[in-house]
């Protein structure tokens, strides 16, 4: 039985089903070649309940900031907010990710031949990965390459 700590005094007893249903989505999250088990644990106890939100964009916030002045538009840093260690747990799976993961090598790998710099192209990365991640969770099933990619495998035949 799990034990979940909702706040320093009380605590919520789990059944069995939700055991079972925790176990399968950990080892779904589990099969995304370079996602490991500090990952994933960071990542969902900084963030709680994912099905509250209504993207995997909106479930980490990575996006640039936006200066803007007359008709010009620049794109900065990384915006500051959301959840701070969720972002870096994301990142650094990203990270992983791009050397033990052939499908998202190959998307840093071809952002980066477009100019992009190096850490941009992890950032991509970890946007691709955090819709990995929420549509896992919100449908409850192990990463399947061909149905992420089927697009990217389309294009290039």
């Amino acid at each position: 039985m799990f034990i979940l700590l909702s706040d320093a005094n009380t605590t919520i007893e789990t059944s069995k089903e939700d055991e079972v249903y925790i176990v399968d989505l950990v080892d779904n999250f589990r099969s995304i070649d370079g996602v490991g088990d500090k990952s994933i644990f960071a990542l969902f106890s900084e963030c709680g309940d994912v099905s509250r939100f209504h993207s995997g964009q909106a479930f980490i916030s990575l996006y640039p900031t936006l200066y803007q002045s007359g008709n010009s538009a620049k794109y900065g840093k990384l915006a500051k907010r959301g959840a701070k260690l969720a972002k870096l747990a994301l990142y650094q799976a990203a990270v992983a990710c791009v050397r033990h993961n052939d499908e998202l090598k190959k998307i840093y790998l071809d952002k980066k031949s477009a100019g992009r710099i190096p850490k941009e192209c992890v950032i991509i990365v970890a946007r691709k990965l955090a819709m990995i991640i929420y549509s896992i969770y919100k449908y409850n099933t192990p990463y399947n390459p061909a149905r992420v990619f089927n697009t990217l495998a389309s294009l290039s035949h």
